[in-house]
């Protein structure tokens, strides 16, 4: 029994659709210029200091991710380009397999 080993492109772009969106919803939830305009205590200002730097790391991180994504994308376009050209060789073979009747 033979089996196809293949990368099914309508399945893998999905996935990489999701993944944008998902990434794309994540930098779109964060908040810009958060300030406290009414207080100064010590441990609201803290608290607020360290809101900031967490968003300024999620917004590495989403950076990274969108990086991850193209590169993802890439390798599927060249598993695709390989998975072809190996079909096109084992079809143009002259003495290839022949399925069993």
């Amino acid at each position: 029994m033979t089996k196809e080993i293949g990368i099914n492109m309508g399945v893998f772009s999905s996935n990489i659709s999701k993944l944008r969106s998902s990434v794309s919803a994540l930098d779109g939830s964060i908040k810009k210029d958060w300030t406290y305009n009414k207080t100064n205590i010590s441990p609201l200002t803290n608290d607020l200091e360290n809101t900031i730097r967490a968003m300024e790391l999620l917004k590495r991180y989403i950076s990274l991710m969108e990086a991850d994504i193209n590169t993802l994308e890439i390798i599927g376009e060249r598993l695709q380009e390989i998975d072809d050209r190996l079909g096109d060789q084992i079809e143009s073979m002259p003495n290839n397999p022949q399925p069993i009747r």
